[in-house]
């Protein structure tokens, strides 16, 4: 019976697909600048890969950095740039840290 049941159970795991169907689990812009401007090392470690998660989703035409765009200096560009723009703090973090990498280090 378990056999049985494990068969049927992990082959639709992998076919539903999981989506957020709401807001209550994005992290909002303000969120995101709130904990990256803390100093406290596992909330810097979550910024930075939370910018590499981000620098991963573009496509090869989108974003185009420099060679000292380092994970640092990308957490930091956006750090200032929402500190100088706090009306940008509106919504998900993802679309709008994206939005600032890319006006940031466009492909021309």
């Amino acid at each position: 019976m378990k056999k049985v049941l494990c068969g049927l159970v992990i082959p639709l795991m992998f076919f539903i697909p999981l989506k957020s169907k709401s807001n209550d689990f994005k992290l909002s812009t303000k969120d995101w600048h709130d904990v990256c401007t803390r100093a406290d090392m596992n909330w810097i470690s979550f910024c930075n890969g939370y910018i590499q998660g981000v620098v991963y989703s573009f496509s090869l035409t989108e974003f185009c950095p420099n060679s000292s765009a380092t994970r640092v200096n990308l957490v930091t560009l956006v750090d200032t740039f929402l500190t100088r723009n706090p009306e940008y703090k509106v919504g998900d973090a993802f679309s709008k840290v994206k939005s600032i990498l890319k006006l940031s280090y466009p492909c021309s």
